[in-house]
C-alpha cells in the first residue's frame, strides 16, 4: 500500500534538570540533559468503505410502521446484494420507534392533553467493505431501493496498526536525528536516553457529507477516497556530556572567535 511520508517537525530545547530526585544524603548535582520532540505524518490510501443508510416509516399504529419499515429495508439489503456487498458486511445499526405527538391548538384550552397520532421507526444500516470504488453505485442502488437517508460515508483503515507502527518509527528517527544535530552544535556529547515517551499515534479518517434525503431516481455519484493521515509524535530525553577536550572557557556560540 503507497504511504507518503511528510517531514516531521521537532522543539528542541536544552537545559539543565534533575532527571532522578536524589535520597537523602546523596549528590544533588543536576543531570544535564537534551530533550527532543519528533513527530512524523503518513499520508495512507484507505482499504475499507463505511457507509451508513437510513429508512423512515411513519404509520398510525406502531406495528404497521414497523411491518413498513422491514419491507423497505429487505429491499435494500437485497440491492446492496445484487451489487456484490456479500452478508457479512452489513449489519443493522440502529433501530428506533418514536411516538408523534399532536400540535397544542392556538389558544390552547386549560384541559389540553397531548395525545399520540402515529410513530416513526428509524432503521439504519451499517456497511463495511474493502471494495471502495462500489460508493457511488451503492449509495444510487439503495436510495432506489427504499432508503432515504445515506447518513455517514467514510474511508479509512482496516487495519490501522501497521501504518501506526510506521508512523511512531518515523517520529523516533526523526527525534534521535534531531538530537545528534543539535549536540554536534553544542559540541556534547549524546549518552543514554532517561526519557522516552510516545505522545500519541492515530489514524485520522476523512469522513464525507453526502445528503441526507435523496431522490429514488438519482444517478450514481462519483465518490473519490482521499488518504488517511496516521500521527505519531514522541519525546527523547538524553543525558549529555562535554566532548572530551573542550574548554570550560570555550566560547558557545558557533561561528565566534578567540584572540
Amino acid at each position: 500500500m503507497r504511504e507518503r511520508v511528510f517531514a516531521a517537525s521537532a522543539i528542541l530545547f536544552l537545559g539543565l534538570c534533575a532527571a532522578v530526585a536524589p535520597a537523602a544524603g546523596e549528590d544533588t548535582e543536576a543531570v544535564p540533559t537534551l530533550t527532543v520532540y519528533g513527530s512524523a505524518r503518513l499520508e495512507v490510501a484507505p482499504d475499507r468503505l463505511r457507509m451508513q443508510f437510513g429508512v423512515v416509516s411513519r404509520a398510525g399504529a406502531a406495528e404497521e410502521a414497523m411491518q413498513e419499515n422491514a419491507a423497505r429495508m429487505e429491499k435494500v439489503k437485497q440491492a446492496l446484494q445484487k451489487a456484490g456487498i456479500e452478508k457479512g458486511e452489513f449489519y443493522t445499526g440502529q433501530y428506533r420507534i418514536h411516538p408523534e405527538w399532536d400540535s397544542p391548538p392556538r389558544p390552547m384550552p386549560e384541559d389540553w392533553k397531548p395525545r399520540i397520532t402515529g410513530y416513526r421507526v428509524e432503521n439504519t444500516l451499517m456497511v463495511r467493505t474493502g471494495s471502495l470504488g462500489m460508493a457511488g453505485r451503492l449509495i444510487a442502488d439503495a436510495v432506489g431501493a427504499g432508503a432515504d437517508r445515506v447518513e455517514s460515508l467514510e474511508f479509512d483503515l482496516a487495519d490501522p496498526r501497521i501504518h501506526r507502527v510506521r508512523a511512531i518509527e518515523e517520529a523516533t528517527a526523526q527525534a534521535r536525528a534531531d538530537a545528534r544535530a543539535l549536540a554536534n552544535a553544542a559540541s556534547v556529547k549524546l549518552e543514554e536516553v532517561l526519557d522516552l515517551r510516545l505522545e500519541g499515534a492515530e489514524a485520522a479518517t476523512r469522513p464525507m457529507h453526502v445528503a441526507r434525503m435523496a431522490e429514488a431516481s438519482m444517478a450514481a455519484p462519483d465518490i473519490v477516497p482521499g488518504q488517511v493521515t496516521v500521527n505519531a509524535n514522541v519525546t527523547m530525553s538524553f543525558r549529555i556530556s562535554r566532548k572530551e577536550g573542550k574548554r570550560e572557557s570555550e566560547p558557545e556560540v558557533q561561528g565566534s572567535s578567540q584572540k
